[in-house]
C-alpha cells in the first residue's frame, strides 16, 4: 500500500524533525512491566508483610515471624526469626515491637529491637481468629473473624490487655486504621466503618455493600480502596457514617494483599501474582500492570519503586515496579509485532500503515497499551445460569451451555447485549462438555455417559439416549461421536439413529480430558500424557499414531491445518507441529497469566479461557512465535470458548454466559500516541509522527 507522508519521511524530513523537535516533551502513557529482582524462600507459606526501613517482617504461617535484610534487594536475607505458637497470619511493626496476628492464638507481641533476635514478650489470646491487626500508640486492632473487631491495649507489651470490641455482621478479615477510624473487611458484609475514638467501646458508625467477598482494604486521604472477588472498588469515605462507591475494575478473584503509594493501588492476587492499577482518576481505574509470581501472591508492601511480595511457598519476592515502559508509548511495535524498547522504524512504519481517523482511540492508561496488547475485548451482555457454566457451543443465535448441575441450558443470543435462556434439561450427573450437530446436542455427562438430546425445539429440548460410562468431553462428525472418557481412554459411537447409538471403538489413554477430530484424526487432550494423536478412519479401529507430552495438564485442544493448540493448564498455550503425526513436536508455547481452561481458533487467532485471568486473546499468525494481544477479566472462572464472528461466548463457572466483543478495533489506534494537549485524539496524524521521531532510539 501506499504511505502518506512517505517522501517527506524518508531520509530528509525525518532527520530534520528529529534535529529540530529532538527537545519534544513526550507523551506519557500509564503501562508498567514489573520485574522481580530477588526472592528469599521462607521456612513455610509467606503470607503477609510489613516493611521498616531495610528491613522486612513476614508472617510465615506455621514457622512465626521471619525477619529479612531488604539492603540488597537482589539478594534478601533472612537474618532472625522467632516461631509463634500457632500460625502467624497478619503482621505490623510499631517502632521496636512486631504484632502477630497468630490465628488461634490470638495477638502476640514480638520484641524486634533486635532484628536478628527476636523475641515475643507478650500475647493475649482473642475469642475468634486473629488474622489481621493494626497499631495506633498503646492500641493494637485486631480482625478477629467471627468475633468482628478485638480492640486491645498494648501500653504493657508483656501484658496486652482486652479493652473492647464490637462484633460486625459478617467475617472480620482485615483491618486498617485512619485516625480515630478503623475500617473493616467483613467478608460478604462490605466495608464496616467503626469509630474507635473510644476504644473500650468501638461503634459501627456506617457500612457499605460490596459486589463480592471483601477481603482487603487500604486507605488514603478520603479514599478507601476495597478488595473484593470481583475486584477493586474504590469508595469514597469523606463522610465516614455514609460510604459510598464511586467506582470499580474487575480483576480476578481472592485477593489478599493491598498496599496503595502515589496513585497506584499494588494488588497481591493469590494465583494471578501482582496487579498495578492506577487510580489517579477515582472514578476510572486503570490497571496498568501485572507480574505473574511462582506461586501465590498473599501480601505486599511498597516502599519507593519496590514492592515486596509474600507469595506463599516461594516465600518473599523484592520486585522493581517502576514504569519504565510510561516514557515509551512511541515503542508500540518491533520487528516481531512486539515493543522491543527500541523507537525505530518498525514503529514508524506501522504509525504510517494506520495514518489517518481511529475507531477507538486507546487514552494514556489503556490496559490495551499493554506492551502486546492490541485488542481490548469488551464484555457485551450476560447471563446466569442456574448451575456452573463449564462449556458452551454456539449454533446460529443459540449458545448451549453444558451448566453442570443443572444439565444444558439453551441461550437466546440474537441480542448480544441481552442474552436470554429460553429452554433446559436436566442431565443426570454433571454436564461438562457439549457439542452441536444440526438438531442434535451432546452432552458429556461425567459419571452418566454421553447425553444425546434433541433441541429441534430449543424451549424445550429432550434426552433422547444415554450412552453409561464416563463422558468428561465429546466431539461430533458426521453420524460418529467421539467421547473422551477419562480413564477409559476415548469411546467412538454410532449415532447414526440417536435414539439408540451404538459403540463402534475404543482406544486407551491415560485420561482422556477431551477431543477434537479433524478429518481422520482424534486429538485427545490426555491430561498428564500431553497430546495423543488417534486414526479414526476406521471408526471400529481406532489406534494410537503418535503423542507428545506437554509441560502441564493437557485441557482442551483445537487444530488448524499441521498445527494443533493444546490449552495446558497452568503451562498456558503449547503449540504443536502435526504435520508427521506419528512424531508431533512443540513448536512453541506462550504463558498465560491463569490456568488454561480452553482454546478455540477463529483465523489467526487464538482465544484461550484462562480460568480466574478471563479471555486471553493470543496472535497465533507465526505458530512459532504466539504472542497475547489482549484480554479481559471475566467475573468468575472462564472454563471455556466459543466464536461466532467478531463474539466470543465464554462459559464463566458460576457467573453463566459472557458475550464477549472481540472485534479488536482498537488495533491501529495504538499509533495514536498524542494529540492536543498530549491526550490521543483518535487521529493518527503529524503531531504523533513528530512525538515519534522526539522519541527516537532506545526507550530510557
Amino acid at each position: 500500500m501506499r504511505f502518506p507522508f512517505v517522501s517527506c519521511v524518508r531520509a530528509a524530513l525525518a532527520l530534520t524533525c528529529m534535529l529540530v523537535i529532538g527537545g519534544l516533551a513526550r507523551p506519557t502513557a500509564g503501562q508498567c512491566d514489573p520485574v522481580i529482582l530477588g526472592t528469599v524462600d521462607t521456612p513455610s507459606f509467606a503470607v503477609d508483610v510489613v516493611l521498616t526501613g531495610t528491613v522486612a517482617y513476614v508472617a510465615d504461617w506455621n514457622s512465626g515471624l521471619q525477619v529479612i535484610d531488604v539492603s540488597n534487594p537482589a539478594n534478601p536475607i533472612i537474618i532472625g526469626s522467632v516461631d509463634t505458637p500457632n500460625y502467624a497470619r497478619g503482621v505490623v511493626v510499631s517502632g521496636s515491637v512486631a504484632y502477630v496476628a497468630d490465628w488461634e492464638s490470638g495477638l502476640q507481641v514480638i520484641d524486634v529491637s533486635n532484628p536478628a533476635a527476636p523475641v515475643i514478650i507478650g500475647s493475649v489470646d482473642t475469642p475468634g481468629s486473629a488474622v489481621s491487626v493494626a497499631v495506633s500508640g498503646t492500641v493494637a486492632y485486631v480482625a478477629d473473624q467471627y468475633f468482628g473487631l478485638q480492640v486491645i491495649d498494648v501500653s504493657n507489651p508483656a501484658n496486652p490487655v482486652i479493652l473492647g470490641s464490637v462484633d460486625t455482621p459478617g467475617i472480620a478479615v482485615n483491618v486498617v486504621l485512619s485516625g480515630t477510624v478503623a475500617y473493616v473487611a467483613d467478608w460478604n458484609s462490605g466495608l464496616q466503618v467503626i469509630d474507635v475514638s473510644n476504644p473500650a467501646n468501638p461503634i459501627i458508625i456506617g457500612s457499605v455493600e460490596t459486589p463480592d467477598i471483601a477481603r482487603v482494604i487500604a486507605i488514603s486521604g478520603t479514599i478507601a480502596y476495597v478488595m473484593d472477588d470481583s475486584g477493586l472498588q474504590v469508595i469514597d469515605i469523606s463522610n465516614p457514617e455514609a460510604p459510598a462507591i464511586l467506582s470499580s475494575v474487575i480483576t480476578p478473584p481472592y485477593p489478599y494483599g493491598i498496599a496503595v503509594a502515589g496513585n497506584v493501588v499494588y494488588v497481591a492476587d493469590d494465583t494471578s501474582g501482582v496487579l498495578m492499577i492506577d487510580v489517579s482518576n477515582p472514578i476510572s481505574p486503570n490497571i496498568i500492570g501485572f507480574l505473574d509470581t511462582p506461586d501465590e501472591a498473599f501480601g505486599i508492601a511498597v516502599l519507593g519503586d519496590v514492592a515486596y511480595v509474600t507469595d506463599g511457598d516461594s516465600g518473599l519476592l523484592v520486585v522493581d515496579v517502576t514504569c519504565s515502559a510510561a516514557n515509551c508509548p512511541a515503542d508500540f511495535t518491533g520487528q516481531s509485532n512486539v515493543p522491543d524498547s527500541v523507537v525505530n522504524v518498525f514503529d514508524l512504519l506501522g504509525l504510517l500503515a494506520a495514518w489517518g481517523p481511529c475507531e477507538a482511540p486507546l487514552p494514556p492508561g489503556d490496559p490495551a497499551r499493554s506492551a502486546s496488547g492490541l485488542c481490548a475485548p469488551v464484555i457485551l451482555g450476560s447471563v446466569d445460569t442456574p448451575g456452573l457454566a463449564f462449556d458452551v457451543a454456539i449454533s446460529g443465535s443459540l449458545a448451549y451451555v453444558a451448566d453442570y448441575d443443572s444439565g444444558l441450558q439453551v441461550i437466546d443470543v440474537s441480542n448480544p447485549s441481552a442474552p436470554v435462556i429460553i429452554g433446559s434439561v436436566d442431565t443426570p450427573e454433571e454436564a461438562l462438555r457439549v457439542a452441536i450437530s444440526g438438531t442434535l446436542a451432546y452432552v458429556a455427562d461425567n459419571d452418566s455417559g454421553l447425553q444425546v438430546i434433541d433441541v429441534s425445539n430449543p424451549a424445550a429440548p429432550v434426552i433422547l439416549s444415554s450412552v453409561p460410562g464416563l463422558a468428561f468431553g465429546v466431539d461430533v462428525s458426521g453420524n460418529v461421536a467421539y467421547v473422551a472418557s477419562a480413564n477409559s481412554g476415548l469411546k467412538i459411537f454410532d449415532v447414526s439413529n440417536p435414539a439408540t447409538p451404538v459403540i463402534r471403538g475404543i482406544v486407551d489413554t491415560s485420561f482422556a480430558n477431551n477431543v477434537t477430530v479433524s478429518g481422520t484424526v482424534a486429538y485427545v487432550a490426555d491430561e498428564s500424557s500431553g497430546l495423543k494423536l488417534i486414526d479414526v478412519s476406521n471408526p471400529n479401529a481406532p489406534f494410537i499414531l503418535g503423542s507428545v507430552d506437554t509441560p502441564n495438564l493437557a485441557r482442551s485442544v483445537a487444530v488448524s491445518g499441521t498445527v494443533v493448540y493444546v490449552a495446558d493448564g497452568s503451562s498456558g498455550l503449547q503449540v504443536i507441529d502435526v504435520s508427521n503425526p506419528a512424531l508431533p513436536t512443540i513448536l512453541s508455547s506462550v504463558d498465560t497469566p491463569g490456568y488454561s481452561q480452553d482454546v478455540t481458533l477463529s483465523g489467526t487467532v487464538a482465544y484461550v479461557a484462562d480460568d480466574i485471568s478471563g479471555l486471553q486473546v493470543i496472535d497465533v499468525s507465526n505458530p512459532a512465535a504466539p504472542v497475547i494481544i489482549g484480554f479481559v477479566y471475566t467475573p468468575d472462572r472462564a472454563k471455556a470458548v466459543a466464536i461466532s464472528g467478531t463474539l466470543a461466548y465464554v462459559a464463566d463457572e458460576g457467573s453463566g454466559l459472557q458475550v464477549i466483543d472481540v472485534a479488536c478495533s482498537g488495533a491501529a489506534c495504538i499509533a495514536d500516541i498524542t494529540g492536543p494537549g498530549g491526550v490521543p485524539d483518535g487521529n493518527i496524524d503529524v503531531e504523533d509522527l513528530l512525538a515519534m521521531l522526539a522519541a527516537w532510539g532506545t526507550c530510557p
